[in-house]
């Protein structure tokens, strides 16, 4: 019986999913003393093959208020930070707070715009920790301590890996909010997976409200996207005709041998 059931419920249905509009998407990320680089994409559909269809034939326009710099297709390849773009500059970014930032990007038929400040806090590690584990003398975790400012509204990454491509480090690299440590001292240790004369790149990002928002976003989508039982989470973006992010980076780095 249970055999006739399963072969007499089978049916082939066929879903006819609505029209796809590709958005622009774009990813740039402002540091003090580098040059200008933005990468531009396109969407792509939930059923498409492709992970990422680049676009090459864009006009982007960095401006700091003052000046503008149009940016030109070229590929630049970050292998420390497992990144690409396909645009930029040779100018040299120089953060300050007084100013607000300015990229909008066209491709003819759309038009995206974001802005941005350097609205963060810069908040330092403390100190840094290798301690021992406690059955296995010859492995070790690594830690980190800040001192989070009395005002709400911090938004921190924390990132202790050997290679900053090295995505199995995704353990000990994550997103918090100041909600729970507001104005306290905050510690974070790694796992014991270190081992001795390991060298490690300890980092704690100052996030803005809408980067925080967007990388815990991506996360999310990217959690859903496995999980049948969990809703979609839609991105938040601060991209206007647009998907991605466009901030400025703050963060302090220490590098740390295990001896």
């Amino acid at each position: 019986m249970l055999l006739i059931v399963c072969f007499a419920c089978n049916k082939v249905v066929d879903v006819e999913l609505p029209d796809y509009d590709a958005e622009i998407a774009v990813e740039m990320y402002l540091e003090d003393g580098d040059f200008l680089k933005c990468l531009v994409s396109e969407s792509v559909p939930y059923t498409s093959s492709t992970i990422q269809k680049s676009l090459n034939a864009a006009e982007v326009i960095f401006s700091d208020g003052l000046t503008s710099d149009t940016l030109r297709p070229e590929r630049i390849e970050d292998w420390e930070a497992a990144r690409w773009y396909n645009y930029a500059s040779p100018r040299r970014f120089i953060a300050d707070s007084t100013r607000t930032y300015t990229l909008t990007v066209s491709d003819g038929k759309r038009k995206m715009s974001a802005t941005t400040r350097l609205s963060q806090r810069m908040v330092r590690i403390d100190s840094l920790v290798c301690r021992p584990e406690k059955d296995n003398k010859d492995m070790f975790a690594v830690g980190l301590m800040i001192k989070d400012p009395p005002a709400e509204g911090d938004y921190y990454r924390f990132l202790i890996t050997k290679r900053m491509n090295d995505y199995s480090s995704d353990v000990t690299d994550f997103y918090v909010p100041d909600v729970s440590f507001n104005g306290e001292e905050y510690s974070f240790f790694s796992d014991a997976v270190y081992k001795r004369n390991d060298t490690l790149l300890v980092r704690v990002y100052s996030l803005a409200a809408d980067h925080y928002n967007f990388l815990q976003t991506v996360n999310n989508s990217r959690r859903a996207n496995f999980n049948p039982f969990v809703q979609p989470s839609p991105l938040q973006s601060n991209i206007a005709g647009g998907l991605g992010i466009f901030t400025i980076l703050r963060y302090d780095q220490r590098r740390i041998v295990i001896r």
